[in-house]
């Protein structure tokens, strides 16, 4: 019996451990179908690319460096002449679209102004 019982432990242990990880992709993927359904595609401009590098590895051992890349774009809004500023999230690829002063497609709610999301092609 007990035997039984930290096998169904270990179980839902490796259950857990897989569907967390997950739970933030999830999350964004309905955010990202969420504004294709009921946001706007707007076509803003890319003002930056932000670089961050990141070095990891053991005192004395081997170094590994990885390059992450934020998008900085800014779109104005016609009607109103109003600026709204997006970064997008960190990434691991430069996307190849992304050149200063080219047009970058963005969803966004103009409800909540926060909520968009930059279409980025790796």
């Amino acid at each position: 019996m007990k035997s039984s019982n930290s096998a169904i432990c270990y179980l839902l242990l490796v259950i857990v451990m897989i569907l967390i990880p997950l739970f933030p992709y999830i999350y964004q993927q309905k955010k990202i179908k969420d504004l294709q359904r009921r946001g706007i595609r707007i076509s803003a401009i890319v003002t930056r690319v932000e670089t961050r590098m990141v070095c990891t590895g053991k005192i004395g051992g081997p170094v590994f460096q990885d390059t992450f890349f934020a998008i900085h774009a800014i779109w104005t809004k016609p009607e109103t002449g109003e600026c709204y500023i997006f970064k997008s999230e960190w990434l691991s690829y430069k996307p190849r679209e992304c050149i200063e002063e080219r047009p970058v497609s963005v969803w966004i709610d103009f409800k909540n102004p926060r909520r968009y999301y930059m279409e980025l092609l790796s």
